[in-house]
């Protein structure tokens, strides 16, 4: 289990390294989409239109960002800056990243870039819209 836990987490009781290890390597039935569940399950929740105000904004920075630099392009954005600003709203070190993207359902540390990069200019310059919460 030492690829799925942190320094820390190894010390742990037996039972709660199973635990993270069982939520790490969790996976749907193939061919099942990831996040086809939890989307059903927000449908008609307030969240949905809290969500759908966040990408809009995260749009509208960005479209900004390109009309003002037109060099602009989210794809050429620093991954490390992105990780690093992740890594801070998480309160997680570099280097467990990845492990606390697959705690989020997230599988690998590209796919957390690639969600990331539209709103790194948003959650950089405006931190307090991207408080998002369920529940």
């Amino acid at each position: 289990m030492g690829l799925w836990l942190t320094p820390a987490e190894s010390d742990q009781p037996l039972k709660e390294q199973l635990a993270t290890f069982l939520i790490r390597s969790f996976q749907l039935t193939p061919g099942a989409p990831a996040d086809a569940l939890a989307l059903d399950a927000l449908r008609g929740r307030p969240i949905m239109s809290a969500a759908a105000n966040l990408v809009h904004a995260a749009r509208t920075v960005n479209q900004h960002a390109q009309q003002t630099q037109s060099t602009f392009d989210i794809h050429t954005l620093s991954a490390d800056r992105i990780l690093n600003l992740i890594g801070e709203r998480w309160g997680a070190d570099p280097e467990t990243l990845e492990l606390h993207a697959l705690d989020r359902g997230i599988p690998s540390r590209d796919t957390l870039i690639a969600a990331a990069r539209p709103f790194y200019l948003l959650a950089t310059y405006n931190p307090h819209l991207m408080d998002l919460r369920i529940g």
